[in-house]
């Protein structure tokens, strides 16, 4: 969705084939003889398969990525909240009730405006309850602005109703699939991952979860932290552009890094025997080594981008410590890969 439009696409299409669109025929391992007959797709007389790569790789990139992201978040204790129990005077239950319900409507249709094309597209969004598809280049855009947009459009306006120091927020699962994972298994895991970000103290978190074509599944835990003079999705983001800038850093530091504390982790509670200042100066280490600039501005560059590793560090404790942080460094990783193919 971020790279082709639409009408052109399907423009393109019929020039070759007949019928509704298919768009796995945009992979390349999928225009064979085998696999239209399979489908039932019929193709013109005229048209072969070297002419239709080349047409289609105009318009999607030689190599387009073949991983999407599925999103799938729900309100956190709303059964206290529809019964009062978080409320300064359950006497006007009824009122905020109403409000609430008003309040989760405006959202639903501000969340569907949010996550459309180019972006990805809503399948369902019922005021705390949401489901889409996002592409990967807008999911950490995406996910961040359903956040705050949550705050502007219902804990604000329903502060007031509130025990002191109580929000209202929601907490989301996030599945990265390849396209030839079965949906139901994506779903699934989709479902597992917010029940276990659900599990996280204080909930207000997410969870991101790569099921990978190998077969191997990585995770990682975050709380949203949108005080934070950094908050977590935009740390994220900020990893995976260093990593794809030519004058940013090489995924090395995070391979080496891995590597060492490997041999330190606890193998049942993943914590590291090392205190903050000894992690800060190693992860400060492998950083200027894989830093891509030469000269003053490597220290620099190295310096800035401490800050944003250590935010995300210091918020890892939100899964199992360390693991969850290599996780999430490694999650970057697969971003940058998979966001840069084509």
């Amino acid at each position: 969705m971020d790279r082709i439009d639409e009408n052109t696409l399907k423009s393109t299409y019929k020039t070759y084939f007949d019928g509704e669109i298919d768009y796995q025929l945009f992979y390349k391992e999928n225009l064979t003889e085998k696999n239209l007959q399979k489908q039932g797709i019929g193709k013109k007389a005229e048209a072969n398969f070297d002419e239709i790569i080349k047409a289609f790789d105009k318009l999607t990139g030689s190599n387009p990525t073949k991983y999407y992201a599925l999103l799938l978040f729900d309100g956190d204790d709303f059964g206290e909240l529809w019964s009062g129990q978080r409320l300064l005077n359950v006497a006007g239950l009824e009122g905020f009730q109403k409000k609430l319900s008003k309040q989760l409507h405006e959202y639903a249709k501000q969340a569907q405006n949010c996550l459309k094309s180019p972006k990805g597209a809503t399948v369902y969004a019922g005021g705390d309850d949401f489901l889409g598809f996002v592409n990967l280049n807008s999911l950490f855009d995406v996910l961040r602005e359903l956040r705050v947009m949550f705050d502007k459009l219902v804990s604000e306006p329903l502060k007031e109703h509130l025990n002191e120091g109580q929000a209202i927020t929601f907490t989301a699962g996030v599945v990265i699939a390849h396209y030839k994972t079965p949906l139901g298994e994506v779903l699934k895991k989709a479902r597992v991952t917010e029940k276990c970000a659900k599990n996280v103290p204080k909930k207000d978190a997410y969870g991101i979860a790569v099921m990978k074509h190998s077969g191997e599944t990585r995770e990682g835990f975050l709380h949203f932290n949108l005080k934070a003079q950094t908050d977590t999705l935009s740390a994220l983001k900020m990893v995976v552009s260093e990593l794809k800038n030519p004058d940013g850093f090489s995924n090395t530091f995070i391979k080496a890094f891995e590597r060492e504390m490997h041999y330190l982790m606890d193998r049942e509670d993943g914590t590291v025997g090392l205190n903050d200042g000894a992690l800060r100066t190693e992860l400060h280490r492998v950083l200027s080594r894989s830093a891509k600039t030469f000269g003053k501005d490597r220290q620099k560059k190295a310096d800035d981008f401490l800050g944003i590793i250590e935010s995300l560090r210091q918020a890892s404790d939100a899964g199992s410590g360390m693991r969850n942080f290599l996780s999430l460094l490694d999650i970057c990783d697969f971003f940058k890969r998979k966001t840069s193919e084509g």
